[in-house]
C-alpha cells in the first residue's frame, strides 16, 4: 500500500546532498525494532557513499546504547557528522531528541516514517535542530496534525474489495494475477493518495514526502 524502504531510502539520499556539503552522515537505528531499521540504514548508507558521502556514525539506540558511544565524532571541530539520520520508531526517536538536548550538537536530523507520532512534534521543540519527517501521507496545507497510516487502512478495505470484485479466482494465483500491472488495478483517488502496483506488487505511484518541523507544525519541504 505504500511506497517501499527504497523508496524512502532514495528521498532521505537526495535531501543530504542537497542540505550539506560534503554528505558527512550520522545514522542512528532503533536497537529493539532491527527488522524495520537494520535494511533502511543500510540502504541510506549505500546511497549516500554511491553519491561521494560519508557515513561516519551507524549506531543503534536503546536500552543497551546510546549517542555517548559516538560523542568523539562529535567533538572534532573540523569532521563532525553534517546530518542525523534516524531510522527507527518514535519511542528512541524521543529519546534521541533528549540526548540532543543536553549536547553541543546542532545538526539537522531526518525522522524516517516510523516517528509519525504526535509526540514528535512537541518534543522537537526541546532542541535547536532542524528537524524533519518523512511520510507517505499528507497534504501541502500547514498543519499541527501528524499524518498517519489510518487513510491507508480505508484505501486497504476499497482496494480489497475491488480486487475480489475483479478476480476470476479466489486463490493467491488468482489474486495475484489480478493485480499484475496488465490488468491495471489502481485507484487515483484514495483517500491517501493513488496507487498504482508494480510487478513486485508495490505501489509505485505514492510517493515519500519531508515535512519540517517548526514551532509544533508540520511545513512541507519545497521539491519533496
Amino acid at each position: 500500500m505504500v511506497p517501499d524502504n527504497a523508496s524512502q531510502a532514495e528521498v532521505i539520499q537526495r535531501l543530504v546532498r542537497e542540505m550539506t556539503k560534503n554528505q558527512r552522515v550520522a545514522i542512528y537505528g532503533d536497537e529493539e525494532n532491527s527488522f524495520y531499521s537494520l535494511g533502511l540504514s543500510r540502504d541510506i548508507a549505500s546511497r549516500v557513499r554511491t553519491s561521494g558521502g560519508k557515513v561516519l556514525i551507524e549506531e543503534m539506540l536503546g536500552p543497551n546504547n546510546s549517542i555517548d558511544s559516538s560523542l568523539r565524532w562529535w567533538a572534532k571541530p573540523a569532521l563532525p557528522p553534517e546530518i542525523i539520520v534516524y531510522v527507527g520508531v518514535a519511542h528512541h526517536g524521543l529519546l534521541l531528541i533528549d540526548q540532543l538536548s543536553e549536547i553541543k550538537v546542532s545538526a539537522p536530523i531526518i525522522f524516517t516514517d516510523g516517528c509519525m507520532v504526535g509526540s514528535l512534534l512537541t518534543n522537537v521543540s526541546k532542541i535547536r535542530n532542524r528537524a524533519f519527517v518523512l511520510s507517505p501521507v499528507g497534504s501541502e496545507k500547514v498543519t499541527d496534525q501528524m499524518p498517519t497510516y489510518e487513510p491507508i487502512g480505508r484505501d486497504a478495505y476499497n482496494l480489497a474489495t475491488r480486487i475480489i470484485s475483479s478476480c476470476q479466482t479466489y486463490s493467491r494465483a488468482g489474486i495475484r494475477a489480478c493485480m499484475s500491472p496488465k490488468n491495471a488495478i489502481q485507484m487515483a483517488n484514495g483517500f491517501a493518495g493513488e496507487y498504482r502496483f508494480n510487478a513486485d506488487g508495490n505501489n509505485d505511484a505514492m510517493t515519500y514526502k519531508v515535512y519540517e518541523i517548526t514551532g509544533g507544525h508540520l511545513q512541507r519541504l519545497k521539491g519533496y
